[in-house]
């Protein structure tokens, strides 16, 4: 996985937890 790949998917992760703390 390159570092691109991983800030892709901890991008995601981010908005997933902050999605549901704005709910």
């Amino acid at each position: 996985m390159t570092i691109e790949q991983q800030n892709a998917s901890l991008g995601e992760t981010n908005l997933e937890l902050v999605t549901r703390l704005n709910e």
